[in-house]
């Protein structure tokens, strides 16, 4: 077995022992103590730490510690940060959904903006931190937090891997045990409330958000089982199928989360919806990445139908785009943009890579883009001078289905 083999056996046995745990875990708190503790000996860090973000109460309450045995000169830390500290650093993480890497030799720029590098790798020493975002909300979010106090650590692919399937994992044991215990306080009351359940209209946003919170959590559930997979294929093609399925869930899933957490519960802001769809294809990229990925959207709101086939056209592109426009390290962009032109809306995914061959036919990608633009009413529109520029054009409000179609050789 090659060394990394052995790092992706460790990770994946390490994902398996923490869902093992989480299927029987009660309460919040065992589920976020199992992840600290599960994650912080996966990794071999020094401390692991979990925080609740709040925003209302302008805090960082520690909710869970995990202390390396290995290391006893590694104390704990103090349970409650106030916000005002790490300002800048908790916008970046619950805007951006993005983790910070930061080293005593290397502070992150929100450190340097909060001022508090002194207190983080000064007076609590550590050489080499990581955050970890999940389980956002709309005041805050949980923060796994790593620390390596003994001596420096640069954090690798394997290891934000399986951070990313253990906070998945974590993030639906949440829900999970959130619906439960809410169902249980609340089974009385809605037996009683039955009839006014039915002529309130803040019972059926209630219902409509509910539905839209459980279809994305099955939709996560389906991408953690696929990511497990992931980890466990050695087979290249088998990887790259596996990788295309997940971001495909991911696309519908993506439009269901910011239903969820709007209070519009009949659209969604495309642009927001491209530009966290975007990144995400980004990250599943393994190689490293060429070409540089532009959003453009102006303010477009289309209902969850729409969006979430605009979200599967938008990741068929792209990453037919980051495939093949760009062969042998070929350096480039990828554009998506949407727009509304009247009545109409136009989305278009173009990218200034090497094009097509002359006798290239139509891969998988555009006959799927071709079948979601027959669903949502439009036309697609293919142009390969100067690279490859795909353009769907359709109607705001639309109920056509989409036909069958014969899937073709990749691009």
């Amino acid at each position: 077995m090659s060394a990394d083999d052995g790092v992706w056996k460790r990770f994946s046995d390490g994902s398996i022992r923490l869902f093992d745990v989480l299927l029987q875990a009660q309460g919040t708190g065992t589920i976020l103590d199992s992840l600290a503790r599960i994650a912080g000996e996966t990794l071999g860090v020094d401390r692991s730490m979990i925080f609740d973000i709040s925003y209302t109460e302008d805090q960082a309450y520690a909710l869970s510690e995990w202390l390396n045995p290995a290391h006893p000169e590694v104390t704990s830390t103090k349970a409650t940060f106030p916000l005002a500290g790490f300002r800048a650093s908790t916008r970046f993480v619950h805007e951006t959904h993005e983790i910070i890497v930061t080293q005593a030799t290397a502070p992150h720029p929100t450190l340097v903006e909060d001022c508090s590098v002194e207190l983080v790798h000064g007076d609590m020493a550590i050489k080499s931190a990581l955050w970890y975002p999940f389980s956002f909300r709309r005041d805050g979010f949980y923060l796994l937090v790593f620390n390596h106090v003994v001596a420096a650590h640069e954090w690798t692919a394997p290891e934000i891997e399986f951070m990313r399937t253990a906070t998945r994992h974590v993030s639906m044991a949440l829900v999970k045990t959130e619906l439960e215990e809410g169902l249980r306080a609340r089974t009385g009351e809605l037996l009683q409330a039955n009839d006014l359940l039915r002529q309130s209209l803040r019972e059926k946003e209630v219902l409509l958000h509910e539905i839209h919170h459980r279809v994305r959590n099955n939709l996560q559930m389906i991408i953690s089982l696929l990511h497990l997979q992931l980890a466990n294929s050695a087979d290249a093609r088998a990887r790259d199928a596996l990788i295309e399925s997940e971001n495909r869930v991911h696309a519908i899933a993506l439009a269901h989360e910011l239903l969820y957490e709007s209070d519009d519960l009949a659209s969604v802001d495309v642009g927001e919806y491209l530009r966290v769809l975007v990144r995400q294809l980004r990250y599943s990229v393994t190689e490293p990445l060429a070409a540089e990925l532009i959003v453009t959207a102006k303010e477009v709101h289309l209902d969850v139908e729409q969006v979430v086939s605009c979200g599967l056209i938008v990741t068929e592109l792209v990453m037919n785009s980051l495939t093949h426009a760009f062969p042998d390290e070929r350096s480039g962009h990828v554009w998506v943009a949407v727009t509304r032109r009247g009545p109409q809306i136009v989305l278009e995914v173009r990218d200034d890579g090497a094009g097509f061959a002359p006798d290239a036919t139509e891969g998988v990608g555009l006959h799927v883009t071709r079948a979601l633009g027959h669903r949502l009413g439009g036309m697609m529109e293919l142009d390969r001078r100067s690279g490859t520029t795909v353009r769907v054009v359709f109607p705001a409000h639309t109920s056509v289905e989409a036909p069958p179609e014969a899937a073709g050789p990749a691009r």
